[in-house]
């Protein structure tokens, strides 16, 4: 009777795995094209589908359940043991599976699957649209197509990009020259204090070695101040090349991104318009294309604010900047 009762659980367990495989593969079946090499569950071996395979499920489980409940019945040994039969297959998938055997899924809900098909469903939607847009831009670059174009926007975004490029070759140079006369101040101060150390021990050479050593010491004190005043500016620099000019940079990037999704869909709508496609389908692209153009109109709007804005700061800064280096500069080589 036992032996019998865990033949009919092992039954369960594969059909049970059998069950989560049709829901777990199906949504991917949805993403592929129709094949006759793939097997369906109630499907013969041809790939003509026979007949529903939920269904067949439903049928499955009713047998499996009533036959189980009956030899548990008619058991001698008193045990009790309940068996909850499962009408159809969506009042199963409303229970967690708990499957018995060592190589099964364990634990996973309906809610668990209908993640996993959002996800391959987000997926999908990415991939797609990754792909017309690649497709857009190579078109573009070969002349195949038509791109929106604001010529005024264009050449200050290209202005844009090559006065950045000059800012970050003044960042590396800055950065070159405060670290080169660092080392060369530390090498005044090692030079001062080995002049120093020789007058105690020439003593007919102590007023010569002792000038120098003073000279030295004085010029190493004004490079002190040189280098703060190289460190602040760098700083600055910095803080404009690598955020300022860069948050704007990105914006830049998030338009050209918007114009290239709202050509993509133009010329989608503009290709079913010309092949006589439904109206509803005319419609429902008309729509997609305006909520794109919109985005893109709004990024044209926001580069255009961070351009002014960046044009403004950027010569505020560049003028304190320019004339604390200038400074400093005199005052180092001045001697004062």
């Amino acid at each position: 009777m036992e032996s019998e009762i865990i033949e009919l659980c092992h039954q369960r367990v594969k059909l049970d795995e059998e069950v989560l495989l049709l829901h777990v593969v199906h949504p991917l079946n949805m993403m592929m094209p129709e094949s006759s090499n793939m097997f369906v569950y109630g499907s013969s071996n041809n790939g003509a589908v026979i007949g529903s395979g939920k269904e067949t499920f439903n049928a499955d489980f009713r047998f499996l359940n009533a036959k189980i409940e009956s030899v548990l019945i008619s058991a001698s040994d008193g045990v009790q043991r309940s068996f909850s039969p499962v009408g159809s297959i969506n009042t199963f998938f409303e229970y967690k599976i708990e499957l018995m055997s060592t190589g099964g899924w364990f634990g996973m809900k309906i809610s668990d699957l209908a993640q996993m098909a959002a996800k391959i469903d987000s997926l999908k939607k990415w991939t797609v649209s990754t792909y017309k847009i690649t497709k857009q831009s190579i078109c573009e670059n070969l002349g195949k197509v038509e791109r929106t174009v604001d010529k005024e926007l264009e050449e200050e975004i290209e202005q844009l990009k090559i006065l950045h490029k000059y800012y970050n070759q003044m960042l590396a140079m800055s950065k070159l020259f405060t670290s080169s006369f660092h080392q060369m101040n530390e090498a005044q101060k090692g030079l001062a204090e080995s002049l120093y150390q020789l007058s105690l021990k020439e003593i007919s050479l102590s007023a010569e070695c002792s000038s120098n050593c003073d000279s030295l010491r004085s010029v190493a004190h004004n490079g002190e101040l040189l280098e703060r005043a190289l460190s602040f500016f760098l700083s600055s620099i910095k803080t404009l090349s690598e955020k300022t000019f860069e948050d704007t940079m990105g914006t830049i990037h998030n338009y050209d991104q918007a114009r290239l999704e709202y050509d993509v869909h133009r010329n989608e709508t503009a290709a079913l318009q010309q092949s006589n496609a439904s109206p509803e389908a005319v419609a429902d692209a008309d729509f997609r294309c305006n909520q794109h153009r919109r985005k893109y109109e709004q990024l044209k709007a926001d580069v255009k604010v961070k351009l002014k804005l960046l044009e403004e700061n950027r010569w505020k800064v560049m003028r304190k900047q320019l004339l604390l280096l200038h400074n400093a500069l005199i005052a180092y080589f001045s001697g004062k």
